[in-house]
């Protein structure tokens, strides 16, 4: 869709490629630069569902139109996790420790700044429809951060329930069965933000857990260090949609959201600022029993 755009609006297009919210071509030496509101004559909408576009996510989001969403469901990579880069948890991850000869810069994944979240949070509060659910992955920080944005700053407003203002944010946890590295007690667990815009809608199973145990994705077999499991996004897609409805990911990654979707007859939409991971996620989301890696 932009590579369309560009090749209509320039002529020898030399280079383009997004720059924060603007979009940059090079062409026969001179810069020009666009906002995602000249792409489309300030009009926003829907690109073409069920595929993943090269992008960032604030930049991929602005462009959707106001409520036009009907689930968020997205695992960023948050900022904290800069703090173990070439040590630690990344090293783990198959990224290798830094100063040993079997690091790779290449490995790592750019991360979302934490002064990006607000504007994250509120773009991702504009396209959700009223009533519908967004669910964030993230550390105990970032948990933090997504309270202070989506609650305190009042991006996402208080709601009655019988009578008494209730903040539409709960953490859920997810429990990943397989106990993992630690410098005090060893890890076994992540968050997730379930927030949800106006009165909220009411899940389609109401038995399950806050606690959701599934297994984690062993490094050997995952596609990109971070990836989830399938089952455990399935899960949430169930919970908070219906056939047909559209599923955001800003984060799209190994496309394991999109895979979700595919399985249980849902539209899905998302974006991923590596290119690496677009085809990836583009390919795997189509291929869901076959195994490719990145790495």
């Amino acid at each position: 869709m932009i590579e369309r755009w560009v090749k209509q609006t320039c002529e020898n297009v030399d280079y383009w490629d997004w720059d924060g919210m603007e979009l940059v071509i090079v062409s026969c030496e001179e810069i020009s630069r666009y906002t995602w509101y000249d792409i489309f004559d300030d009009e926003r909408m829907l690109p073409e569902v069920n595929i993943t576009y090269e992008n960032n996510a604030l930049a991929f989001l602005s462009g959707l139109p106001d409520d036009s969403v009907d689930l968020v469901l997205t695992d960023p990579a948050y900022d904290s996790l800069n703090k173990w880069k070439g040590t630690g948890t990344t090293a783990r991850m198959g990224m290798g420790r830094s100063g040993s000869g079997s690091d790779d810069r290449s490995k790592f994944f750019e991360t979302i700044s934490d002064e990006d979240l607000p504007d994250l949070i509120q773009e991702i509060y504009r396209v959700l429809k009223p009533e519908r659910h967004c669910y964030i992955f993230c550390d105990w920080p970032t948990l933090l951060l997504v309270h202070r944005y989506a609650i305190v700053e009042g991006v996402f407003p208080t709601v009655k329930v019988n009578g008494v203002l209730t903040e539409p944010l709960k953490p859920l946890v997810w429990n990943k069965v397989a106990i993992g590295m630690g410098y005090t007690y060893r890890s076994q667990y992540e968050f997730v933000a379930f927030l949800w815009k106006g009165k909220k809608r009411k899940l389609n199973d109401l038995s399950v857990s806050d606690v959701l145990p599934f297994k984690r994705v062993p490094p050997s077999k995952a596609s990109v260090p971070t990836q989830k499991p399938d089952e455990l996004f399935e899960l949430l897609v169930r919970q908070s949609t219906r056939d047909g409805e559209l599923v955001v990911d800003p984060f799209m990654g190994s496309g394991t959201t999109a895979r979700a979707c595919s399985k249980l007859n849902r539209d899905w939409l998302g974006c991923d600022i590596d290119k690496r991971h677009v085809g990836f996620s583009n390919d795997f989301a189509h291929n869901g029993d076959k195994q490719l890696g990145l790495f």
